[in-house]
């Protein structure tokens, strides 16, 4: 079951308790764990990294995106 994201995990908590949120960050090229990037980066850091801004804004849509998976 995947649970929400939150910007302090850490992506290894994430790909632990909710798969499906990595391959949601994944498609809006948050991360790419084929690429490298490092699991201990938080949720915020790989969003920020990303040169996104609107860091909750983006947790959001990724929770409801879960929260739909789920229904």
């Amino acid at each position: 079951m995947n649970q929400p994201i939150t910007k302090d995990m850490d992506l290894e908590d994430v790909a632990r308790v909710s798969p499906f949120a990595i391959r949601l960050l994944t498609r809006r090229d948050i991360i790419c764990i084929q690429c490298g990037t490092p699991l201990w980066k938080t949720v915020e850091e790989a969003i920020r990294d990303a040169g996104i801004e609107d860091v909750d804004g983006l947790i959001s849509e990724v929770n409801l995106e879960l929260e739909q998976d789920v229904q």
